[in-house]
């Protein structure tokens, strides 16, 4: 009796063992976890489990790299790992929402999080999250040959104009008005050029700075910098200012565009106490009588 008792309870117990993994065998079982765990290692996608007290379940490699984690986290808290501030908000759910973006100390992030249920019970949450430095950088880069593109566009456009005055006044025979007009506009670029350069560092600063103005004046816009400018940081992150002020002057000139003339646009760089960087234009505002302060 007591056979045929234990060998219906160990029938009842295999039958609802093979109903809780799905009718597959432990040899099943273990492939299976071994391809997860080589799927969840092998993606360049970083990702994060965390089940509803807010501990890790699973975590991979890219993961582990993107937030500098060590390698036993699981059952940790997320709050133990990292400091507070917008990325730990991101990952416990304070702050909700698709592709956010997070910027960290050596990283842009995309960051995405959603609850995960089974049969209609919470078991936790999965947050992935996206390396977007390379081609936020590379997005950089473009728009940087973008505008260096259109600033030897405009420079062209302005070159044939003055030639086509030198050759209108040699074909008058007015060979001094020319050779006048050929003097004062080298001399005009030449001094604008020396006076950015000999006030303006990193070089490449004072090159976009003479690019912006021959391309504003294209569109009728005068940008000027002020005559206390001066900003001499050889060393500072090149890229990062180009854009900051290529940005400032690009909106500047953009408000510009529909107003009447004169259209002018004035910036100022100083580097006594730290980076300041101001641009401010002449077109009507709402908020500012005078125009607009973009620093």
């Amino acid at each position: 009796m007591v056979l045929v008792i234990s060998a219906m309870g160990s029938a009842l117990l295999a039958r609802r063992i093979k109903r809780v993994t799905f009718d597959l065998e432990p040899v099943e079982i273990a492939s299976l976890l071994q391809e997860r765990e080589a799927l969840l290692h092998g993606i360049r996608e970083a990702m994060i489990g965390f089940d509803d007290d807010g501990r890790v379940t699973v975590i991979n490699s890219e993961a582990r790299s993107l937030l500098h984690l060590e390698e036993n986290v699981l059952g940790e808290k997320i709050e133990d790992l990292l400091p507070p501030g917008r990325l730990r908000s991101l990952l416990t759910g304070e702050i909700s929402g698709t592709d956010q973006i997070v910027i960290t100390e050596d990283a842009l992030l995309v960051v995405n999080r959603m609850s995960v249920a089974l049969a209609g019970r919470s078991i936790g949450s999965v947050v992935t999250l996206r390396d977007r430095t390379e081609v936020e950088g590379l997005v950089r880069d473009l728009r940087s040959v973008e505008g260096l593109m259109e600033a030897l566009r405009a420079q062209e456009h302005e070159y044939a104009n003055r030639l086509h005055v030198v050759d209108g006044l040699l074909e008058l025979g007015d060979v001094d008005q020319a050779r006048n007009f050929v003097s004062r506009i080298s001399d005009t670029s030449r001094s604008l050029g020396e006076g950015l350069r000999s006030r303006i560092e990193p070089p490449e600063l004072a090159a976009l700075l003479l690019a912006k103005i021959t391309v504003a004046a294209e569109q009728d816009v005068e940008i000027s910098v002020t005559d206390d400018s001066q900003l001499r940081q050889p060393f500072l992150e090149t890229q990062a200012l180009l854009t900051i002020v290529g940005n400032l002057l690009d909106n500047a000139v953009e408000i510009l565009a529909e107003q009447p003339t004169p259209r002018e646009v004035t910036i100022q760089l100083d580097d006594s106490s730290g980076i300041f960087i101001c641009v401010t234009d002449n077109g009507r505002c709402s908020c500012r009588i005078g125009g607009h302060d973009h620093r």
